[in-house]
């Protein structure tokens, strides 16, 4: 194995054209990445987990009356948006989030909500894929779980509302 690395690496440095240097393929996972937040073109931050990016439509069956063969009909229904997740770790003196979250407890429900995107970049930090939502509102923040004889980074959570999302990269 070592002696086609090396090889490999041989072809590329002499630019024999046999081989082409290792590129992530069009559609290929990405593997280690990180997300960062956008809010009204404000950097919010970065981030190490992302979930909740989807969206589904109710089913809605029916049945014509005309329809002989009693065959359901089935349409889509009224678009949902799952709840966005994000976790990072804790920034030492920043309490930008729990700062938002407070907005909604105070009953500020038209000032805390915010249009934004989450942007996941590859291990070479090149931005790979990009979704946009909008009038996004804190619903839950969470903070650190610590153990004092464990060595695991003070990880905060927080998950957001959303009124829409669409992929756009």
């Amino acid at each position: 194995m070592r002696i086609i690395k090396a090889l490999t690496i041989l072809f590329i440095v002499a630019g024999a054209g046999l081989m082409a240097a290792p590129t992530q393929a069009k559609d290929s996972p990405y593997a280690n990445f990180s997300f960062v937040v956008v809010f009204d073109g404000q950097r919010l931050g970065g981030f190490t987990e992302v979930s909740g990016l989807a969206t589904e439509n109710d089913v809605v069956e029916y049945r014509e009356g005309s329809d002989s063969a009693q065959v359901i009909r089935k349409i889509p229904g009224v678009a949902k948006f799952s709840n966005i997740t994000l976790k990072r770790g804790i920034i030492s003196g920043n309490t930008d989030l729990w700062d938002w979250r407070q907005m909604v407890i105070d009953g500020d429900i038209a000032g805390a909500r915010k249009n934004g995107s989450i942007i996941m970049y590859d291990k070479d930090m090149q931005p790979v894929a990009q979704w946009e939502f909008e009038n996004a509102w804190p619903v839950k923040i969470v903070g650190p779980s610590q153990k004092s004889d464990g060595n695991d980074v003070a990880m905060e959570e927080l998950t957001i509302a959303h009124e829409y999302i669409m992929r756009i990269k």
